[in-house]
């Protein structure tokens, strides 16, 4: 039974953006778990979720590497608590959202982590159709639930943006600060947060409503820069993790590109060479 786990994954590991994917949950799970094992509050259920968060960001780390039989064991192993990680951040989510009804830039928290808890889903059952089928595509249906949570996150963190957001506000401030040595009024520094979020709705929609590869390219790199904005803005000790959390917002696009590109899966059978 291990060793047709093991050839499975050798085969499906063979394929970038599944080998992509166990990258950005690692990061996603290896960030998570920096916040919840340094909170300071010493709190059991917080505490374990930190364990669990970095057992299955190892094991899917170590699965990155296809050349060695164990790393591969290590990922499956990991596979069983992808479940756990998904519910983790839905619950999350759905926790800060609640526990701030008033706050605005709470109310589209469960569009903006929407790659954080569907991420975890979709590699678990991807890893679970290469273990039974030995299908190294990712069946049609959930590569539109990936195309849903990417353009949910995008256009969840655009309306906070077209709202003003001030932690977004303060991130262009810093990073002006860090990268370019000068600093930015608060008024500029709103009218640029205004474009981008007018930008990542537009993209969003695109997404949903057409296959451009061009638009999951677009997203893949915008989300990627953003994502590394935080390690500009706050340095790399505090930023790390911060950025390996948000990974996933510019990941997922390039997965989504990349199975488009290697004509994987034609959504709707159809065949979308040309179309970008």
């Amino acid at each position: 039974m291990i060793s047709n786990s093991e050839d499975f994954a050798s085969k499906g590991d063979s394929f970038g953006e599944f080998r992509v994917m166990k990258l950005l949950v690692s990061a996603l799970c290896l960030g998570e778990a920096n916040h919840a094992l340094s909170g300071g509050k010493g709190e059991m259920m917080q505490s374990l979720a930190g364990c669990v968060l970095v057992m299955v960001g190892i094991g899917l780390l170590f699965g990155v590497y296809r050349g060695c039989r164990w790393c591969r064991l290590l990922s499956w192993m990991s596979w069983l608590g992808l479940p756990l990680v998904a519910g983790y951040f839905l619950w999350s989510a759905f926790e800060s959202w609640t526990s701030n009804p008033e706050n605005p830039f709470k109310q589209c928290i469960l569009l903006n982590h929407a790659v954080r808890y569907v991420g975890p889903v979709v590699l678990g059952v991807w890893m679970w159709s290469l273990g039974r089928n030995m299908e190294v595509s990712l069946p049609d249906k959930w590569v539109w639930v990936l195309r849903f949570a990417a353009a949910a996150t995008f256009a969840g963190h655009g309306f906070n943006a077209l709202r003003g957001s001030p932690a977004h506000v303060e991130l262009i401030q810093f990073t002006y600060i860090n990268l370019l040595g000068r600093e930015i009024s608060l008024e500029l520094a709103k009218q640029v947060l205004a474009y981008i979020g007018t930008m990542d709705v537009v993209l969003a929609l695109l997404l949903v409503l057409r296959r451009w590869r061009w638009v999951a390219m677009w997203m893949a790199v915008w989300g990627l820069v953003t994502a590394g904005s935080r390690l500009s803005a706050y340095g790399i000790g505090e930023g790390w993790s911060l950025t390996a959390i948000r990974l996933g917002n510019g990941g997922i696009p390039l997965v989504i590109w990349w199975l488009w590109q290697r004509k994987l899966v034609f959504p709707d059978g159809e065949t979308i060479a040309g179309k970008d």
